[in-house]
């Protein structure tokens, strides 16, 4: 049989780099970087996938337990498939009866990094064809705070950064030369042509010894040096402001009696939420509603100051714009007073400030070593407005976004009965984080709903390619959690 080469891509993480594999008389015997491809760089994952495919540990038939959990001697023996999908399908559908379809979890490891990225979105069509709103990834220490603190603040995901384009870039917590070579490649180029690198990580990583300026941040002070790159680009008035003006709710006044945007509900008992800018020509208030805005070229929204606005119930209140609330928080973090909470010197990060700010176009990302502290999702939404107030949102050579092919959802979210939603487990407590948006329960919740039965018990746990207890915290209390299981 002659030798066959196959351009085709590597599906081991969400990258999908191009790969020709090689197949000698039927077996895979090579796999290298497709040059052809636009993400033709493959890392270690990639060229080790003959020994994966072909290694005598790898599981060819599914395996039964026949000894008792917490034996040493699991008594896994070999099964067909027929048998173990028959019997898995048996036990889960006497669960559902039973207790209903939410006392099932369905599982799977993350697509960012793992193999799972071509099937995620059929097992979540499976979890709502079952009818269990539970679906368990580790995304809370990978990728969620990210993407979600970026909705919050921009409206979209992350929008992809411009290397190709960009004369600053800004690696916050990622580190390509390890995790993403294609990327890695194309930082390469830009800074063969003159572009700058500024990378912000507490271990000199590969991308450190490729960088312009290294802000070695301390572990979790990225929330703190985010506010404080916010002050030096306010204070040095390196932001953009025609974009603030007009491209962010920075103009909203925000009422000082209990922190809220100030709305038509407030002033005239109306039950629609619009929403209300100081005019700076008018010197009065103008209303802003969502699906129409306002004639810019009649108003002037202030940015700063404090104003008196007639409440509906006839009291004043004072009102500010929310771009001088956050004025006054960044203040807060000025680079001199929070030099021993960053480790970062103060010279240090108004350099990084300008450099950003001024070596335009610039793009930035960002990815897991955020991801690791319960402030991730503020420390993404702080990083994000610092990026938004320099007006590259969008633009060439900075964060773009892309036009997308429109394609049929297949995950199936209409089989999932509407009142499922909120029974989600961690819904109650997290409503606007991972439960209430993306659809994905966490470990601890699983794990106190198992060994609780709060709010309702969950009796079985399904897992593709993921290891609960390797991928999150409290191990000993999800070994105790899985245990306790009618079935796994």
């Amino acid at each position: 049989m002659a030798t066959q080469q196959l351009h085709t891509y590597c599906p081991m993480c969400i990258s999908r780099c191009g790969v020709i594999a090689t197949v000698e008389n039927g077996r895979l015997t090579k796999v290298n970087t497709d040059p052809a491809h636009p993400n033709g760089c493959i890392c270690v994952k990639g060229t080790a996938a003959p020994e994966i495919v072909y290694s005598p540990d790898r599981l060819r038939n599914p395996m039964k337990r026949t000894r008792p959990k917490g034996d040493p001697d699991p008594g896994w023996t070999p099964v067909s498939w027929e048998e173990a999908l028959s019997f898995t399908a048996s036990r889960f559908s006497d669960i559902k009866a039973k207790h209903s379809a939410e006392a099932v979890v369905f599982a799977f490891g993350t697509p960012s990094g793992g193999g799972i990225s071509d099937g995620a979105r059929w097992l979540e069509r499976l979890a709502n064809a079952f009818g269990s709103p539970n679906l368990l990834a580790s995304l809370h220490i990978c990728n969620w705070n990210r993407e979600w603190g970026a909705q919050y603040t921009y409206g979209v995901a992350t929008p992809p950064p411009d290397y190709d384009n960009a004369q600053c870039i800004l690696l916050w917590g990622f580190n390509p030369y390890a995790t993403w070579p294609a990327a890695a490649a194309r930082i390469n180029q830009a800074k063969a042509r003159g572009a700058k690198l500024i990378v912000i990580d507490p271990r000199k990583s590969g991308a450190v010894e490729k960088a312009d300026l290294w802000l070695r941040v301390r572990p979790g002070g990225d929330g703190a040096l985010a506010l404080s790159m916010i002050h030096v680009l306010l204070e040095e008035n390196l932001y953009d402001e025609s974009f603030a003006r007009d491209w962010t709710n920075g103009t909203f006044l925000v009422r000082e009696d209990n922190n809220r945007l100030l709305t038509a509900q407030d002033v005239s008992q109306s039950d629609n939420e619009t929403f209300f800018v100081w005019d700076e020509r008018s010197n009065g208030l103008v209303s802003y509603r969502g699906n129409q805005g306002y004639a810019r070229s009649l108003v002037m929204p202030a940015l700063t100051g404090s104003h008196e606005v007639l409440m509906a119930n006839g009291r004043p209140v004072e009102c500010r714009p929310a771009f001088e609330k956050l004025l006054e928080l960044a203040a807060r973090y000025a680079p001199e007073r929070v030099e021993q909470l960053t480790w970062v010197t103060a010279q240090d990060v108004r350099r990084a400030v300008r450099m950003f700010a001024t070596e335009k176009p610039s793009c930035y990302y960002s990815w897991a070593g955020l991801e690791q502290h319960s402030n991730a999702t503020q420390t993404n939404r702080a990083i994000c407005i610092f990026y938004a107030l320099t007006g590259q949102f969008d633009q060439r050579g900075g964060n773009l976004l892309y036009a997308t092919t429109p394609v049929r959802p297949i995950t199936g979210q209409e089989l999932l009965a509407e009142n499922m939603v909120s029974r989600r487990l961690g819904y109650a407590e997290l409503p606007l984080g991972s439960p209430g948006h993306s659809g994905r329960v966490q470990a601890k919740h699983v794990y106190d709903a198992i060994l609780t039965e709060e709010p309702y018990p969950i009796k079985a746990l399904i897992t593709f390619g993921a290891d609960p207890l390797l991928g999150n915290g409290d191990s000993q209390r999800g070994r105790a959690a899985l245990t306790a299981l009618d079935f796994f």
